[in-house]
């Protein structure tokens, strides 16, 4: 463990005093070292030219700037052949030469600009007794970042995914070490061609854990050979949870008819749906507004002045006098309609309607031909106020197909009794799904418990169901069956780089638009060991 000290002062330099000044501590340093090494030719001198001083800025003393000045001194070289005839005195454990900084404070800013970037890292700073401004932190960070090449050690497994410069426009590659936990590079594209080049130096790797895109195997085939591709296990279950989705999409008449089966106390249909509906919502303010009146009335009556009724209950005083001047809860007057080219037609619209013509763009189409002028929508919500007036109790609407599908997947055990019995009745109604069931919880199991030799028989099972979107499934998992194989097989997954992807995405966003990809890269990748 490296030793620790108050002052930056290593062997060759003494301490000779400390001098406040105003807002700063001075502290005098002088070297003592009896010679120097040219950093030309390597020969040592110790005959003295003349001396200088430095002055350089360290860390902070209790939020006080600290100013190091140090007497050096220049030294002739005594190698004839040198092209250097006088050199100075080299401090590199202080500061680097031409430098007006300790390397330790160098070093603090790097470590402030590689975790919080340029702003955020300033504020840091400013709170820290430090005077630095954005732009140098993050200059510091290119700096170090440019200097320092990581470490040579060879690369086993490796995780490949992609992340978005822009979403939708532009994509990066991220490879990171599987074993380390760590980043070990940014690629500025996310083709093959550069992927393979990459992995070509890198003749190392055994395993490539990847998702399930093609780029990225197409890549993984050039580029490595020899090494076994891993699909991600979590994208295989993303895969079969949309393969089973499309499944149930042809049969949503019976997921609608088994609806009931999930319906709640007091009405709810799982899943909840969000919000409140417009009528309860007029519900509760009228309930806000009945208890308001109340308190108003109560006070009166005890006699509180209309003034004091209005501050201690936050209303305004009209809305205190108009309470009081009715003898019941004055209730809000219902907005009346405003008349639209549409009235004319509404008799004619409620006669097709009692006829039995529940088709809103054949009613549509109809009173165009008598002169509306009117848009389509004015009919149909039209035809939906006359269909909810006639229904008692609407039924419920199917549950998404999405969330259907992860009951699908689901543990039986962690199915609520309602779901199970949804489920049941599905079967009944339609015995495809029942199989394409089977088979996803088969699917599921191997993902569990990786067991890559069952793959070939439920690949033949899933292909003979009867579900095209199962026989699509299976035909991309035989398209990338070794990949699969190596997923179900080993233990290496997608996780970690999913993790590295979202640390990125952090860091990418709190940089406020300077995250060019050398800056970006400079912080994403590992800390460097010297700064």
């Amino acid at each position: 463990m490296k030793e620790m000290t108050l002052l930056p002062i290593g062997e060759g330099i003494r301490a000779d005093k400390i001098v406040p000044d105003t807002n700063t501590l001075l502290i005098y340093i002088t070297t003592t070292a009896a010679g120097a090494i040219c950093p030309l030719c390597g020969q040592r001198s110790e005959r003295i030219h003349s001396h200088y001083r430095r002055t350089l800025a360290d860390l902070p003393w209790n939020r006080v700037a600290v100013r190091l000045l140090v007497k050096t001194r220049r030294f002739f070289c005594d190698n004839r052949t040198c092209q250097r005839q006088v050199f100075t005195e080299p401090l590199p454990e202080l500061a680097a030469r031409y430098a007006r900084k300790t390397c330790r404070l160098q070093h603090v800013f790097y470590l402030i600009g590689y975790a919080l970037g340029g702003e955020a890292g300033a504020r840091m700073a400013i709170e820290l007794g430090l005077s630095v401004s954005p732009d140098l932190l993050l200059e510091r960070v290119r700096k170090v970042a440019a200097q320092t090449s990581p470490p040579e050690q060879e690369l086993r497994v490796v995780g490949v995914d992609d992340w978005a410069f822009r979403k939708g426009r532009r994509y990066g590659t991220i490879l990171v070490d599987l074993q380390r936990h760590r980043v070990v590079d940014l690629l500025s594209d996310a083709t093959s061609e550069s992927l393979a080049t990459w992995l070509k130096a890198h003749p190392s790797l055994e395993i490539v854990s990847r998702d399930r895109a093609g780029v990225y195997a197409e890549g993984a085939r050039q580029g490595a050979p020899q090494a076994q591709q891993v699909a991600d296990r979590w994208h295989l279950g993303k895969n079969l949870a949309e393969a089973v989705e499309r499944c149930l999409e042809p049969h949503r008449s019976h997921l609608r008819e088994a609806t009931p089966l999930l319906q709640e106390e007091g009405g709810a249909v799982w899943p909840p749906t969000k919000g409140k509906s417009y009528e309860a919502h007029r519900k509760e303010c009228r309930k806000e507004r009945l208890k308001r009146y109340q308190e108003v009335v109560a006070l009166h009556e005890q006699g509180v002045s209309k003034r004091q009724i209005a501050l201690q209950l936050g209303l305004a005083r009209a809305t205190v006098l108009r309470y009081l001047h009715h003898d019941e809860f004055p209730e809000i007057a219902k907005r009346k309609a405003r008349p639209t080219s549409l009235d004319p037609y509404k008799p004619y619209l409620l006669k097709r309607w009692q006829e039995n013509c529940r088709n809103g763009s054949q009613l549509y189409r109809e009173i165009q031909e008598q002169g509306f002028s009117g848009v389509k929508s004015w009919v149909l919500r039209y035809i939906t106020g006359l269909r909810k007036a006639q229904a008692d109790a609407p039924p419920p609407k199917a549950p998404a197909s999405r969330l259907v599908a992860c009951l699908f997947l689901s543990r039986p055990a962690r199915l609520k009794p309602k779901q199970q019995a949804f489920l049941n009745d599905v079967f009944v109604r339609c015995p495809l799904l029942k199989t394409v069931y089977e088979l996803a919880q088969q699917f599921v199991g191997l993902l569990r418990s990786r067991k890559s030799e069952l793959l070939a028989s439920w690949m033949e099972a899933a292909a003979a169901s009867g579900c095209e979107a199962l026989s699509r499934f299976v035909a991309s998992l035989r398209r990338d069956l070794a990949a699969v194989e190596g997923g179900l097989s080993l233990a290496w997954s997608n996780g970690q780089t999913e993790g590295q992807v979202n640390r990125l995405k952090l860091i990418k966003r709190s940089m406020y638009g300077r995250a060019n990809f050398d800056l970006l890269m400079a912080r994403v990748l590992p800390m460097a060991q010297a700064a």
